[in-house]
């Protein structure tokens, strides 16, 4: 036989094996992958688990909280550390350290009772003591540069511990003891208290000691934090590992999820969107405490009619420059309050875009187009004009400034646009040159909102409305949850019917992470990290 013919004949042997093979499998209902070396079934769901989750973060100068004034810090500080109460998603305080607490009969002392058996993240005991040395520490700060939590302790007049587990706060006035204030972090006073600190003021710098879920287990200020389990934490313990690492810009985060250098990042800004890819992220949005607004120069003769305040609030489409001109990131509010806060309804807008329905009040209270040439006169016939004044820095507010000023000219009323650097604006809003101005208000996550909404001093609505003082101030001052929940709900329907600034929309923050991540709660603006002890990665 030759060469050629041999090759031939084992060629037509080896397609007869393979067509053999083949049968077999389709007989005994085998795939072609059984082929294959290996379990493929198995292998196409055996997913790796890894309770390493890397966080991005900005680079913070500091973890000590009597100096840090990050946000990035202010929020790694929730992990870290307690504090006596802690806000939930509505800002109710909730009990953290604290088991139990009275207000005294004149309002001006609170006694607090913390929970058995707490621990700092170095195994020594947290007693009422660190408490009292904690807000000390921050009433000392006042006199320096202040701190993070400055407002929150400005009107304590001392804090003495009772025993290991009472301490009892004594105030200068009654209408700033809200439990809201106790939310700071409580330091060691071991730490806090040593002679080294004193002398560099460097703890938490290179070491932290606190009572929270996690403790540091290494700290590189420029380069990278590293948490783990809090093996003394009074609740449930984490199983997880979060490593914050630094990066230049929190925009460079999403870039590094398919490697898994980071797998989450807390970001503000209003473009944060743009770019992302919804089949490689997972974005979970929450309200914040900033508020967009269009503001009213209420001591405006024209302007003190709270009805004129409801007729150009309901010309206003505010859900149009949200989308247009703020990327969509933000949800419908009645007020400058929460939305939710304390249960109340304040999470819808209370003067929905309606152009006829703002030309009727304006009709009603007596404001028309007496000549028929497309604008709104007064009873002198004089035509309604208003200055609108802005931050021309802020490139959404210039065109959200211009789109309410065309609605504005819809409606009949002319608007002068005067624009502003922001020192400029700072200035006019100051002076009270101006009938509208659009601006944006962040608010402390205590919610006291008596210097917008009263007096002189931060009330560029020029506002006053004396049931309103007095619901803020017995806000402020010794009152059960119930009571206070009954005087906000009363506050926030003066504020839906006066409209001393008609809430454009709440600005929302999120959480951007990658697919991989499991494990994900609903983030609130305390603490954008709630739910990090379920964290992981699957893939």
């Amino acid at each position: 036989m030759g060469y050629g013919k041999a090759i031939a004949k084992q060629k037509k042997l080896l397609w007869g094996l393979v067509l053999s093979l083949l049968l077999g499998c389709f007989l005994s209902g085998c795939g072609m992958e059984d082929l294959l070396e290996g379990d493929a079934e198995e292998g196409n769901n055996a997913l790796t688990r890894s309770d390493t989750v890397a966080v991005a973060m900005e680079r913070v100068r500091s973890l000590n909280p009597l100096v840090s004034k990050d946000e990035d810090s202010y929020h790694l500080f929730s992990l870290l550390y307690q504090g006596l109460f802690r806000l939930d998603e509505a800002m109710i305080p909730q009990p953290e350290l604290a088991e139990s607490w009275q207000y005294g009969a004149d309002g001006l002392s609170l006694t607090v009772t913390l929970k058995e058996g707490l621990k700092f993240s170095d195994g020594n005991a947290l007693t009422a003591r660190d408490v009292a040395f904690s807000i000390d520490c921050y009433i000392s700060a006042l006199y320096g540069s202040g701190t993070l939590y400055s407002d929150a302790v400005y009107n304590i007049r001392s804090a003495a511990a009772q025993n290991d587990r009472t301490v009892v706060i004594r105030y200068y006035q009654a209408d700033n003891v809200s439990l809201s204030n106790l939310t700071f972090p409580i330091i060691s006073r071991t730490q806090f208290g040593s002679s080294h600190y004193r002398a560099t003021g460097a703890a938490g710098d290179t070491a932290v000691i606190g009572s929270g879920l996690y403790r540091a287990e290494s700290i590189d200020l420029a380069k990278a934090i590293t948490l783990v389990p809090n093996q003394h934490y009074s609740g449930e313990k984490a199983q997880n590992t979060l490593i914050f690492r630094v990066l230049p810009q929190r925009a460079d985060a999403p870039n590094l999820f398919p490697i898994r250098d980071v797998s989450l990042v807390f970001w503000k800004d209003a473009d944060r969107e743009t770019g992302l890819k919804s089949s490689q992220v997972q974005v979970t949005s929450f309200a914040s405490t900033e508020t967009e607004v269009l503001g009213f120069a209420c001591g405006n003769s024209i302007l003190q009619n709270a009805v004129v305040r409801r007729a150009i609030s309901l010309a206003v489409d505010s859900k149009a420059l949200l989308n247009s001109y703020y990327y969509g990131t933000g949800v419908e509010t009645a007020t400058l309050y929460y939305p939710g806060y304390y249960g109340t309804d304040s999470a819808v807008d209370a003067w929905p875009y309606d152009m006829a329905a703002a030309q009727t009040l304006l009709s009603n209270a007596g404001y028309q187009d007496r000549d028929e040439d497309g604008k709104i006169e007064d009873f002198d016939g004089k035509t309604l004009k208003f200055r609108l004044i802005y931050n021309e820095e802020n490139s959404s507010r210039a065109l959200a400034a211009q789109r309410i000023a065309s609605d504005l000219e819809r409606l009949g009323i002319t608007v002068e646009l005067k624009a502003y650097d922001a020192e400029g604006y700072q200035k006019a809003l100051e002076s009270g040159q101006y009938e509208l101005f659009l601006g944006g208000y962040r608010v402390r996550d205590a919610y006291d909102l008596r210097n917008l909404l009263s007096g002189d001093y931060l009330n560029p609505a020029q506002f006053s409305n004396q049931r309103l003082t007095e619901l803020l101030r017995l806000m402020e001052s010794a009152c059960t949850e119930s009571e206070k929940k009954k005087l906000a709900e009363e506050a926030v329907t003066i504020l839906k019917s006066e409209v001393p600034y008609y809430c454009l929309f709440n600005r929302t923050y999120s959480v951007v992470a990658s697919k991989e991540l499991q494990g994900m709660e609903s983030p609130v603006v305390t603490c954008p990290y709630a739910g990090a002890a379920g964290w992981y990665l699957e893939y």
